[in-house]
């Protein structure tokens, strides 16, 4: 059995020359009328070649003056979900080859971990820049403490003194 070729919303847009908005919309109307598109995990559109069909036939319609209900109706009575594929395989539309989509996701997928790269390395590097501060104020915190020590111990050790020759004057 041949693999069924599908198409995202923005080349079927570009191929029937009309905006991404405007597919939703007529989408949504042949939901409204029963039609059934097929869905990724993320529960985007994916069209398949007789939806393809389906929806340059509605364009036809649309052209022809019909309301958007009228020809979701007729849309979804002709190319419904029982509808065999195999009738209207003459009718594909080309597909954008898939290594020219693979290669564009490849070079987009290296595109963005090399940012990631560059944003992990600029994090290191700020990183490193606050350990080195705080290891500064760590070493000044140290030496104002050592030096408190020092003083108390000296102060201590006046006041022995002072003491002791206090007592023998007196």
């Amino acid at each position: 059995m041949e693999r069924m070729r599908f198409y995202w919303s923005k080349q079927l847009a570009e191929h029937l020359n009309i905006g991404g908005s405007t597919l939703r919309k007529w989408a949504l109307a042949l939901e409204k009328a029963g039609y059934h598109f097929e869905r990724d995990e993320h529960g985007n559109r994916a069209f398949l070649e007789h939806d393809a069909l389906a929806l340059k036939e509605f364009k036809s319609y649309l052209a022809a003056h019909m309301t958007i209900e009228s020809a979701a109706a007729l849309i979804a009575k002709k190319y419904g979900r029982d509808r065999n594929l195999n009738d209207i395989a003459d009718h594909a539309l080309p597909a954008l080859p898939h290594d020219e989509r693979m290669e564009r996701l490849e070079a987009k997928i290296d595109q963005l971990m090399s940012e990631l790269r560059q944003r992990e390395e600029e994090r290191n590097r700020a990183d490193e820049r606050r350990d080195q501060a705080l290891m500064q104020v760590i070493r000044q915190m140290q030496e104002n403490v050592q030096l408190q020590i020092a003083a108390t111990q000296e102060q201590k050790q006046r006041k022995r003194w002072f003491s002791l020759f206090s007592k023998k004057g007196n």
